[in-house]
């Protein structure tokens, strides 16, 4: 289970385990946050409304993204690339919706789960 917060001036998502930043690493309109031990510990998710949406195939909007009720954060691995995998659960249009959000890395990025 992730943290979540919303910044709904500059469409940032910011999902997050609470765990100290060492380094960041940004790919596209993301940023990757590590811990000491090399963990994935945050997702940066900059024009978040868009983004979600379209990768979502769901109309969302801000004040959804401000309500997130749970996230979390999982990764994979396949031969040549590394996946960051954010699940939010929020509310659109009355109805519970879980959007999955695949943020690809170099195969390079070694985390430790």
């Amino acid at each position: 289970e992730a943290k979540v917060d919303y910044d709904e001036e500059n469409d940032i998502l910011y999902v997050y385990s609470g765990e100290n930043v060492k380094d960041s690493l940004e790919i596209d309109r993301f940023v990757l946050d590590f811990s000491a031990e090399n963990k994935i510990v945050g997702v940066e998710i900059f024009d978040a409304l868009d983004i979600l949406s379209k990768l979502s195939g769901i109309k969302l909007n801000k004040d959804g993204l401000s309500n997130i009720r749970k996230a979390k954060i999982q990764f994979y691995q396949s031969k040549e690339l590394f996946y960051v995998l954010v699940f939010l659960d929020l509310e659109v249009s009355g109805k519970e919706e879980e959007i999955r959000i695949q943020v690809p890395a170099p195969s390079a990025v070694m985390v430790q789960s």
